[in-house]
């Protein structure tokens, strides 16, 4: 799992106040691209971790509280709502709407 604050400050702390958004996807390639697109947009009030999986996300909803988790079709699972979350956004993986 990797986890970084977007928003950058001389402090470079992590503010506990900060909104977590978790993106997950099994697709490594595309978790970097995003980490690397979020990075340069540097998304105000939100601390950003990205998973390569389910179990990762569930471990970590044990110990922080998730505002937003963007996951990945194919990662989707019917235990999701298991998962301590205030919005869920399924990630479309072949592009139609």
């Amino acid at each position: 799992m990797w986890i970084f604050n977007v928003e950058f400050e001389e402090s470079m702390e992590i503010s506990m106040k900060d909104k977590k958004l978790v993106i997950c996807d099994s697709d490594n390639e595309y978790l970097s691209v995003v980490q690397a697109y979020l990075q340069k947009r540097k998304p105000v009030g939100y601390e950003i971790m990205v998973c390569n999986s389910i179990d990762k996300v569930i471990a970590a909803s044990k110990e922080i509280d998730i505002e937003i988790l963007l996951i990945g079709e194919s990662t989707y699972v019917d235990n999701i709502n298991d998962i301590s979350v205030q919005k869920i956004f399924i990630l479309q993986e072949n592009g139609m709407c």
